[in-house]
């Protein structure tokens, strides 16, 4: 019996340590409600803050394949534009952009590491702590990249969506 029950701690023990990690950018006042947090075996960390409420961010440099831009920073739309370009520079492209609900929003071939590709129709999706999130995956050669946008409504605009994280699967 303690055989047992201390194989199954090991088993939890282990299959918490393998959640994979979302490296986020994220707006300094809801810092709280997503460092730390787990979702789909994802576990959030919140790398750096923006000060700026309403205003756009990216992913910053915390995946080396992708970065991730949200401009709209304040949206009552349900559907959202993403921009996003390869890192690498070389070899490096963008050959597939995927929804949340993993259908094929582009498919191409996009190598210049300088400028921001857009890709519209993404939808946001509410969640159950009253979050809207808009992501999906973002398929580089050599990579698959899973990218999440994190919306919050605020009391004193509860008609508006704010960027709270701007977040891509540490690579």
């Amino acid at each position: 019996m303690v055989f047992v029950l201390g194989v199954l701690v090991l088993a939890l023990g282990a299959g918490a340590a393998q959640a994979k990690e979302m490296h986020c950018k994220c707006y300094k006042d809801f810092k709280d409600k997503i460092h730390g947090k787990t979702q789909d075996d994802y576990k959030f960390t919140c790398k750096k803050t923006f000060e700026k409420l309403g205003s756009g961010s990216s992913s910053d440099d915390f995946n080396g394949f992708v970065k991730i831009y949200f401009e709209e920073g304040k949206s009552n739309d349900k559907k959202l534009a993403i921009k996003i370009r390869p890192r690498k520079p070389g070899p490096e492209c963008l050959v597939g952009v995927y929804n949340q609900e993993k259908k094929l929003m582009w498919g191409g071939s996009y190598c210049n590491n300088d400028k921001k590709k857009e890709f519209g129709g993404f939808n946001m999706k509410e969640m159950p702590d009253g979050s809207l999130q808009v992501g999906g995956m973002a398929q580089t050669l050599s990579k698959n990249n899973q990218f999440l946008g994190i919306y919050f409504k605020t009391p004193q605009d509860p008609n508006n969506n704010y960027l709270g994280a701007v977040c891509v699967e540490d690579k």
